[in-house]
């Protein structure tokens, strides 16, 4: 019966099986979180771009009701990645400060739970001053004369899809801009008459 034993090899494909499952199943998982993180990535980088062109797309004048909406639409194209209480969303409308010595931030408006400042500074950075020249302090990336860009900030908790013991835990930063086009008046309108609470200051 010894012998018998010794020489069955019935079991081996069962027992290689065993022994390579779970090297199989932590690649497939690797595998499975990597191909999350591009997706949320991309998702992310969707919601900061659309934000920003929705903004320059508001034509003759913005209204406080007018980012409410495109909020909104970010809230919705990040539900599913929790971004509201994952990450920060910050809107800023960049323009010439009245010196034209350097660029002004006329006004901002955010969302989001997670602790995120804006690259740029907050309201009003840049007024009177050129502490402010060009996105990244590249006199090249400056809003035009008479106009403004619309710059939108996003940073981001990625939420895992199974564990985050594989990369652990990642934030992800982007940022965005757009020229207004055809608006006449640069600052921030409440013609609604929007509660100062409903307002979404930074």
């Amino acid at each position: 019966m010894i012998r018998k034993m010794i020489r069955c090899q019935s079991g081996v494909a069962m027992i290689e099986f065993a022994l390579a499952l779970p090297i199989f199943i932590f690649a497939v998982m690797g595998g499975m979180e990597l191909a999350w993180e591009a997706i949320s990535r991309q998702r992310i980088q969707k919601i900061a771009a659309s934000t920003a062109d929705n903004a320059a797309r508001v034509r003759g004048a913005i209204d406080e009701t007018d980012i409410h909406e495109i909020m909104t639409a970010a809230r919705l194209n990040g539900a599913n990645l929790e971004f509201e209480d994952r990450g920060r969303l910050i809107i800023s409308s960049f323009q010439r400060n009245p010196t034209n010595k350097g660029d002004w931030i006329r006004w901002q408006r955010c969302i989001g739970q997670q602790q995120y400042n804006s690259n740029y500074g907050k309201q009003d950075t840049g007024k009177n001053d050129s502490s402010l020249k060009g996105l990244r302090n590249d006199p090249d990336m400056r809003p035009p004369p008479g106009t403004a860009l619309m710059v939108a900030e996003i940073s981001y908790k990625h939420k895992p899809l199974i564990t985050d013991a594989y990369f652990g835990e990642r934030t992800f930063q982007y940022e965005t801009a757009f020229i207004v086009r055809d608006r006449n008046d640069l600052d921030i309108g409440n013609v609604t008459k929007l509660p100062s609470k409903s307002i979404l200051k930074c």
